[in-house]
């Protein structure tokens, strides 16, 4: 049986420095809206020349191998260091890699952007999973439930959710997956999903976290699909 496991950021002062996120800021090489920035390709597949920010951490953030940020360009990915990439390269799953310099006391560290562009709904089980419309972001409270015949009706009722906030018919609900639960025959290392608790998650199989940990990446904790993290 596989267990997935999702990664979240550390939040642990002496392993992060004193502040969270640690990027401070980010350099954009245009504007934050320009077509050719990574901004606007969220949740789909950029090309290989897309615009890339440049993050600067504070001064007093320590360099890990996952990196927190919160700023634009990179608040739907993750910033991973070198060592990290190379555990995981061939091992992903609908998320492209494209190679930055994260700026730390005015010296230049060679890191990568994790950009998701493809979600494994295929992954979920559907039946025992939980999700539906809820009447506000932290989808606590649900108004109405979903339930797909399948991944594919799943995925094309968040398309449809897409559509309505891209036309502007947004009507205050929000779509989620507030119950992940997986199929267990499923055989993946490293995917992402979206719609759920934190908008956008990653999530590794037991063997791919326990390949992590024995190389002491720091910067990252592993919780249970649903588990809450501060």
């Amino acid at each position: 049986m596989m267990q997935f496991y999702r990664i979240r950021h550390s939040i642990d002062n002496n392993i992060i420095g004193p502040k969270y996120p640690q990027v401070e800021k980010v350099l954009i090489p245009s504007t934050w809206n320009s077509p050719d920035f990574i901004e606007s390709f969220i949740n789909k597949e950029a090309p290989a020349d897309v615009d890339l920010p440049t993050p600067i951490l504070y001064k007093n953030s320590n360099l890990t191998d996952l990196l927190s940020a919160s700023t634009v360009g990179l608040s739907l990915s993750l910033l991973v260091s070198d060592r990290f990439k190379i555990i995981i390269q061939e091992k992903i799953k609908g998320i492209q890699l494209f190679p930055v310099k994260v700026i730390h006391c005015e010296n230049e560290y060679p890191y990568w952007i994790l950009h998701p562009f493809s979600f494994s709904f295929d992954l979920l089980n559907i039946q025992q999973s939980t999700m539906g419309y809820y009447s506000d972001f932290s989808m606590k409270n649900l108004d109405q439930r979903f339930i797909p015949k399948n991944w594919i009706d799943l995925k094309k009722e968040i398309e449809l959710f897409d559509k309505r906030i891209n036309d502007n018919e947004y009507d205050g609900k929000i779509f989620g997956i507030t119950k992940i639960v997986f199929e267990e025959e499923k055989s993946v290392d490293f995917f992402s999903l979206r719609c759920i608790s934190g908008g956008t998650g990653f999530f590794v199989s037991e063997k791919l976290k326990d390949e992590i940990e024995s190389a002491l990446c720091t910067g990252i904790v592993f919780t249970e699909p649903n588990e809450q993290h501060p």
